[in-house]
């Protein structure tokens, strides 16, 4: 649910990209061995990143061969994990439950997927085009939401119901559907509710009754907090600082359809047999086949060459095997589930530790290196392309657009730089060229994950993705929108501004119509400085991070749109009293220091406003 430019730094192996043959699986899984070798890999990686606790399952072949725990339920009271008993925030991997109850209500022919949601909904969801959305769309995570990042999360108290909370924060359409994949919370949220309203019962009692119960999932619930009678399962989360595991204070999913469930690995372990035998567990059917089928078939692919999303799920090569995946990451909690279908493979995998996103990235892929050799090394690229054609900068399509929080685009800038003729640099990685567009990460194993470029009908370079996250992609982007002209701008800004201020102090005295221009030039200054300090301290310094911005409008990011808002009123006034009065500031040495002022205040204050930090874009 978090840190999605992170999730493409993570050198993941995985791509449905150029095909290559499927290596031959073991007869039969040694579950012992394998066992072995879980335990290698996650007691090595519990201690490098100091993780205080962890769970994994493996099922293959319609049982469990792998369920182990490892480290602390709760650090404090050395409550050691119970693969069986003990509940870790599953995060995201929720909305594999969501698009599940969804696939459910359609087969009964209450929420067809293929229909305008607006036929359910109590509230309007304003379009950008004639094409409708559909429960399809918001399964693939393409409807066209703009990233929504207010109201992600609430204090237990503060708690409301998920049609109040999406009706309050739900996010803009800012494309038409089925154009691209762009992964949405508010998206998966939205789908829940469409449950809500067409089984007429509680999103989270829905999947209690129709899901957890029939597949004896008895440690699982989708309410927050949990109930009384799981809360001492409950994994604590932690974060490593100074030497020591620190518990951390639970958070409480808004959008509960996102990323509300706790659950055992035990239990996830049922549901992945389920899914592994087209919806049944024993005598239990929570989907028939065909719409288990549904669910895990690519049904949108934003290019040939890369993996494609499926219903809840999204599609990985890793160890050159088919894979349908869906991760979890908030705060204190990372977790994963992986299936491999045609071997009937099923790995999850959950931590509750801060520092443990590297580490549930990397597990499916090394317990499926284990058990299936790599694929051959694709051959470098030969033809006339060179890197230099996909150097530049490039912006996630999973972003805030419309509101002040655009701003954190910044902060989602890839910079692909060519190191020669058939190399990148992206991530502090290198990636080597394979194809006419396409870069495999330049890694043992690596040729499972490739950086997939686009170009429009006129050869342009428009975008590029990673395989491996079909749910997102990013468009290319000129330097005005860059960081390093943001940084140009805020240069020159405060080079002029200095002068000016000990200019305005010179003249402080001097009466008349300069005195009052150099003054409101440098009010504006000190607006600018004040306004970008409020945001910046929010963005630096809150303890939940960023994206802290989910408890609650921050109030020092409103303070700063506001101030910079009264700074370019001040400049503007100033300006124009510069205008009227210039034969006063012609005879001047220094006016070269109010133009360049006006200048470079007025190019900042234009490039904030195309970050919606300038307007009450709330």
């Amino acid at each position: 649910m978090k840190n999605w430019l992170v999730r493409w730094g993570i050198i993941a192996g995985a791509s449905a990209g150029l095909a290559v043959a499927a290596s031959a699986a073991p007869a039969a899984i040694d579950g012992r061995d394998l066992t072995a070798f879980v335990d290698g890999v996650m007691d090595a990686r519990m201690r490098q990143d100091h993780l205080a606790g962890a769970a994994v399952v493996v099922v293959a072949d319609g049982k469990v061969i792998v369920s182990r725990g490892y480290g602390y339920a709760d650090v404090a009271r050395r409550v050691p994990v119970d693969p069986a008993t003990t509940m870790f925030r599953i995060a995201s991997v929720t909305k594999l439950f969501t698009a599940t109850a969804a696939m459910q209500q359609a087969e009964q022919g209450k929420l067809p997927l293929t229909v305008d949601i607006g036929r359910y909904l109590d509230f309007p969801v304003r379009r950008v085009s004639n094409q409708p959305v559909t429960m399809a769309n918001l399964l693939t995570h393409t409807a066209g939401f703009e990233e929504g990042v207010f109201g992600m999360f609430v204090h237990p108290n503060e708690a409301r119901p998920l049609g109040a909370v999406l009706k309050a924060t739900l996010p803009a359409l800012v494309r038409a559907p089925g154009q691209q994949s762009a992964y949405s919370n508010h998206g998966m949220g939205l789908a829940g509710y469409l449950v809500e309203r067409a089984s007429g019962e509680r999103y989270q009692d829905y999947l209690a009754r129709h899901i957890f119960a029939p597949l004896g999932m008895t440690h699982s619930t989708a309410e927050e907090p949990v109930p009384a009678r799981f809360a001492a399962n409950v994994a604590k989360g932690y974060s490593f600082a100074e030497g020591t595991l620190r518990e951390a204070p639970q958070e409480i999913v808004n959008v509960a359809p996102a990323g509300a469930i706790s659950a055992s690995a035990g239990d996830m372990g049922r549901f992945m047999l389920a899914q592994l035998d087209g919806g049944r567990l024993g005598a239990a059917t929570i989907l028939s086949p065909s719409s288990t089928a549904d669910m895990q078939r690519c049904h949108f692919r934003a290019d040939p060459r890369t993996g494609c999303m499926g219903y809840g799920f999204y599609e990985q090569r890793i160890a050159g095997q088919r894979a349908i995946a869906h991760g979890g990451d908030i705060n204190y909690a990372h977790s994963e589930l992986v299936l491999v279908p045609d071997r009937r493979i099923g790995i999850f995998v959950a931590y509750n530790s801060a520092e443990a996103e590297g580490a549930r990235d990397d597990f499916a892929r090394q317990l499926l290196g284990h058990l299936f050799p790599a694929p051959p090394r694709l051959a470098d690229y030969a033809g006339p392309e060179t890197a230099d054609d996909y150097a530049g900068a490039y912006l996630m399509n999973r972003r805030p657009y419309s509101t002040m929080f655009a701003a954190l685009g910044l902060g989602l800038q890839l910079s692909a730089e060519a190191t020669d003729k058939r190399h990148l640099m992206l991530f502090d990685k290198s990636w080597r060229q394979v194809g006419p567009g396409v870069f495999a990460a330049d890694a043992p194993g690596g040729d499972d994950t490739r950086l997939i470029f686009r170009r429009n009908a006129q050869g342009k370079v428009t975008g590029a993705m990673i395989s491996a996250y079909p749910y997102a992609q990013s468009e290319r982007i000129g330097w005005i929108d860059t960081m390093p002209a943001a940084a140009f701008a805020v240069a020159g800004w405060a080079i002029f501004g200095s002068l000016l201020a000990a200019l305005g102090w010179r003249h402080r005295r001097t009466p008349g119509g300069a005195r009052r221009a150099i003054g409101l030039l440098v009010a504006s200054a000190g607006l600018v400085l004040a306004g970008i300090g409020c945001i910046a301290s929010r963005l630096i310094f809150a303890p939940e991070g960023p994206y802290g911005a989910g408890y609650t409008m921050p109030p020092a990011f409103v303070a700063g749109v506001v101030l910079l808002n009264l700074a370019v009123v001040a400049l503007v006034i100033g300006a124009v009293l510069v205008a009227l009065g210039w034969r006063s500031f012609a005879r001047r040495r220094h006016s070269l220091v109010v133009i360049g002022y006006i200048v470079t205040g007025g190019t900042l204050l234009a490039l904030l406003a195309r970050w919606q930090l300038v307007g009450f874009a709330f």
